[in-house]
């Protein structure tokens, strides 16, 4: 589980980050693996792209979630 200053701290990270650069990946990633895809495909996806800004928040939630 989160502490509230790890949640602070991605949220902030997460508000740095262009809009519309997220939305392209969104649009890439819902193109690739349609509007049901699984949380698990969401990390893998992002995984596989370690220069996607903006992300990093996920994978750190994913890792604190497992």
């Amino acid at each position: 589980m989160l502490t509230s200053e790890q949640m602070d701290a991605l949220i902030a990270e997460w508000k740095v980050d262009e809009v519309r650069e997220k939305s392209k990946v969104l649009k890439e990633f819902l193109r690739e693996y349609g509007e049901h895809a699984s949380w698990e495909e969401w990390v893998a996806y992002l995984t596989d792209r370690p220069g996607l800004r903006g992300f990093d928040w996920v994978r750190s939630l994913f890792e604190f979630s497992s």
